[in-house]
Protein backbone atom coordinates (compact mmCIF):
# COMPACT_ATOMS: atom_id res chain seq x y z
CA UNK A 1 0.00 0.00 0.00
CA UNK A 2 1.66 3.53 -0.56
CA UNK A 3 1.45 6.15 2.03
CA UNK A 4 -1.62 8.19 0.73
CA UNK A 5 -3.77 4.73 0.10
CA UNK A 6 -3.26 4.27 4.21
CA UNK A 7 -4.20 8.11 4.42
CA UNK A 8 -7.42 8.24 3.04
CA UNK A 9 -8.56 4.76 4.59
CA UNK A 10 -7.64 6.17 8.10
CA UNK A 11 -9.73 9.40 7.04
CA UNK A 12 -12.70 7.10 5.89
CA UNK A 13 -12.53 5.20 9.06
CA UNK A 14 -12.22 8.40 11.45
CA UNK A 15 -15.09 9.90 9.72
CA UNK A 16 -17.42 6.89 10.16
CA UNK A 17 -16.70 6.71 13.61
CA UNK A 18 -17.27 10.28 14.67
CA UNK A 19 -20.37 10.12 12.13
CA UNK A 20 -21.81 7.10 14.15
CA UNK A 21 -20.63 8.84 17.47
CA UNK A 22 -22.74 12.47 16.85
CA UNK A 23 -25.66 10.03 15.74
CA UNK A 24 -25.13 7.99 19.39
CA UNK A 25 -24.82 11.24 21.02
CA UNK A 26 -27.96 12.88 19.66
CA UNK A 27 -29.87 9.81 20.11
CA UNK A 28 -29.15 9.23 23.53
CA UNK A 29 -30.45 12.94 24.29
CA UNK A 30 -33.13 12.23 22.23
CA UNK A 31 -32.29 14.74 19.47
CA UNK A 32 -32.63 11.55 17.10
CA UNK A 33 -35.03 9.43 17.66
CA UNK A 34 -36.15 6.30 15.85
CA UNK A 35 -39.47 7.26 16.83
CA UNK A 36 -41.75 8.92 14.42
CA UNK A 37 -42.57 12.95 15.25
CA UNK A 38 -45.70 13.42 16.46
CA UNK A 39 -48.89 11.27 17.45
CA UNK A 40 -50.73 9.53 14.93
CA UNK A 41 -53.99 11.23 12.81
CA UNK A 42 -57.34 10.53 14.12
CA UNK A 43 -58.74 8.83 11.11
CA UNK A 44 -55.31 6.30 11.86
CA UNK A 45 -55.89 5.43 15.34
CA UNK A 46 -57.28 2.23 16.68
CA UNK A 47 -59.70 1.38 19.34
CA UNK A 48 -58.09 -1.12 22.00
CA UNK A 49 -60.14 -3.98 23.27
CA UNK A 50 -60.80 -3.99 27.03
CA UNK A 51 -58.64 -5.73 28.89
CA UNK A 52 -57.50 -6.91 32.28
CA UNK A 53 -54.74 -6.71 34.14
CA UNK A 54 -53.50 -8.00 37.81
CA UNK A 55 -52.18 -5.68 40.47
CA UNK A 56 -49.39 -6.81 42.83
CA UNK A 57 -52.05 -7.39 45.22
CA UNK A 58 -53.78 -9.98 43.45
CA UNK A 59 -56.68 -7.54 42.21
CA UNK A 60 -58.27 -7.50 39.14
CA UNK A 61 -57.45 -3.95 36.93
CA UNK A 62 -59.94 -3.24 34.16
CA UNK A 63 -58.90 -1.14 31.02
CA UNK A 64 -62.53 0.71 30.86
CA UNK A 65 -60.70 2.72 34.06
CA UNK A 66 -58.89 4.61 31.67
CA UNK A 67 -61.53 5.99 29.61
CA UNK A 68 -61.70 10.09 29.58
CA UNK A 69 -57.89 9.98 30.62
CA UNK A 70 -54.60 10.04 28.48
CA UNK A 71 -52.83 7.18 29.45
CA UNK A 72 -48.93 6.00 28.72
CA UNK A 73 -48.80 2.23 29.17
CA UNK A 74 -45.02 0.86 29.12
CA UNK A 75 -44.61 -2.71 28.72
CA UNK A 76 -41.31 -3.73 30.32
CA UNK A 77 -39.59 -6.35 31.83
CA UNK A 78 -36.73 -6.10 34.70
CA UNK A 79 -34.03 -7.60 32.89
CA UNK A 80 -34.13 -5.62 29.89
CA UNK A 81 -31.69 -2.88 29.71
CA UNK A 82 -33.33 -0.30 27.77
CA UNK A 83 -36.37 -0.43 30.01
CA UNK A 84 -34.87 0.08 32.53
CA UNK A 85 -33.03 3.62 30.80
CA UNK A 86 -36.11 4.94 30.33
CA UNK A 87 -37.64 4.51 33.84
CA UNK A 88 -36.73 7.90 35.29
CA UNK A 89 -37.64 9.68 32.13
CA UNK A 90 -41.25 8.22 32.94
CA UNK A 91 -40.89 8.71 36.31
CA UNK A 92 -40.21 12.37 35.76
CA UNK A 93 -43.17 12.67 33.55
CA UNK A 94 -45.27 10.79 35.57
CA UNK A 95 -44.67 13.03 38.50
CA UNK A 96 -45.36 16.35 36.14
CA UNK A 97 -48.54 14.99 35.15
CA UNK A 98 -49.84 13.63 38.72
CA UNK A 99 -52.46 16.26 38.95
CA UNK A 100 -53.80 15.86 35.17
CA UNK A 101 -56.12 13.64 33.23
CA UNK A 102 -52.87 11.93 32.09
CA UNK A 103 -51.63 8.63 33.75
CA UNK A 104 -48.74 6.06 33.78
CA UNK A 105 -49.42 1.95 33.78
CA UNK A 106 -46.66 -0.05 33.81
CA UNK A 107 -46.69 -3.52 32.76
CA UNK A 108 -44.45 -6.02 33.69
CA UNK A 109 -43.66 -8.76 30.81
CA UNK A 110 -41.06 -10.36 32.91
CA UNK A 111 -41.61 -14.05 34.53
CA UNK A 112 -40.31 -13.43 38.37
CA UNK A 113 -41.59 -13.36 41.57
CA UNK A 114 -43.41 -11.58 42.71
CA UNK A 115 -40.66 -9.67 45.58
CA UNK A 116 -38.60 -9.65 42.71
CA UNK A 117 -40.50 -7.18 41.01
CA UNK A 118 -41.54 -5.28 44.12
CA UNK A 119 -37.85 -4.64 44.95
CA UNK A 120 -37.48 -3.77 41.25
CA UNK A 121 -40.00 -0.99 41.61
CA UNK A 122 -38.80 0.17 44.82
CA UNK A 123 -35.27 0.35 43.26
CA UNK A 124 -36.24 2.49 40.84
CA UNK A 125 -38.99 4.23 42.39
CA UNK A 126 -41.47 4.09 39.79
CA UNK A 127 -44.63 6.21 41.16
CA UNK A 128 -46.95 4.88 38.62
CA UNK A 129 -48.80 1.72 39.24
CA UNK A 130 -46.98 -1.62 38.14
CA UNK A 131 -49.46 -4.60 36.93
CA UNK A 132 -49.04 -7.84 35.52
CA UNK A 133 -51.32 -9.29 31.99
CA UNK A 134 -54.05 -11.16 32.56
CA UNK A 135 -54.81 -13.70 29.83
CA UNK A 136 -54.24 -11.75 26.31
CA UNK A 137 -53.38 -8.06 26.08
CA UNK A 138 -54.58 -5.55 22.79
CA UNK A 139 -50.76 -5.42 22.59
CA UNK A 140 -48.84 -6.46 19.41
CA UNK A 141 -45.42 -6.66 20.77
CA UNK A 142 -42.85 -8.04 19.21
CA UNK A 143 -39.99 -6.18 21.16
CA UNK A 144 -39.19 -4.47 24.91
CA UNK A 145 -39.96 -1.99 25.79
CA UNK A 146 -43.03 -1.20 24.07
CA UNK A 147 -45.19 1.67 24.76
CA UNK A 148 -48.63 2.78 23.82
CA UNK A 149 -49.92 6.33 24.23
CA UNK A 150 -53.61 6.12 24.76
CA UNK A 151 -55.86 8.92 24.14
CA UNK A 152 -58.85 10.07 26.35
CA UNK A 153 -60.81 8.24 23.91
CA UNK A 154 -59.49 4.88 24.05
CA UNK A 155 -57.65 4.53 20.76
CA UNK A 156 -53.70 3.78 20.29
CA UNK A 157 -52.28 7.37 18.93
CA UNK A 158 -49.08 6.59 19.68
CA UNK A 159 -46.59 3.25 19.86
CA UNK A 160 -42.93 3.75 20.65
CA UNK A 161 -41.05 0.54 20.33
CA UNK A 162 -37.91 0.68 21.55
CA UNK A 163 -36.34 3.05 24.50
CA UNK A 164 -38.51 6.66 24.22
CA UNK A 165 -37.04 9.75 25.59
CA UNK A 166 -38.67 12.07 27.70
CA UNK A 167 -38.86 14.69 25.57
CA UNK A 168 -40.61 13.23 22.64
CA UNK A 169 -43.39 11.41 24.89
CA UNK A 170 -43.77 14.73 26.62
CA UNK A 171 -44.82 16.32 23.00
CA UNK A 172 -46.95 13.70 22.17
CA UNK A 173 -48.59 13.72 25.38
CA UNK A 174 -49.12 18.02 24.96
CA UNK A 175 -50.11 17.07 21.51
CA UNK A 176 -52.87 14.97 22.80
CA UNK A 177 -53.83 17.56 25.31
CA UNK A 178 -54.45 20.18 22.31
CA UNK A 179 -56.91 18.08 21.04
CA UNK A 180 -59.25 17.68 24.24
CA UNK A 181 -59.06 21.18 24.83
Amino acid sequence: MKKSDVSNHEKIMVGIIVACAVWLIGWKTGLISDQPAGVFKISQRSQISPFQLNTLSGKVWSSTRLRGNITVVNLFATWCPPCREEIPGFDYLAHEYSHTNVHFIGISMSNVDMDVLRSFIHSESIPYPVMLPEGKLPFNTQLLPTTYLIDSNGRIAGIYTGEISANVLKQDITDLQRETS
